[in-house]
């Protein structure tokens, strides 16, 4: 049970960081060269989409 919760807490810790870091960067990235923040966010949500769907397929033939 403590395993759980504190998986569960690195995993939110894991979300903040990504958020706060590397995504929000990409955002003000792409609308500094004229994109909008929608057309940033769905750009970043195809590819993890992308990424999640390769990844499930490989552990699905493996």
């Amino acid at each position: 049970m403590i395993l759980l919760i504190v998986a569960i807490l690195l995993g939110a810790a894991g979300v903040v960081w990504l958020w706060k870091g590397p995504i929000k960067s990409l955002v003000e990235a792409m609308k500094k060269n004229g994109s909008s923040a929608l057309e940033a966010y769905v750009t970043i949500f195809i590819v993890t989409a992308g990424l999640g769907f390769a990844v499930y397929m490989i552990l699905q033939v493996a």
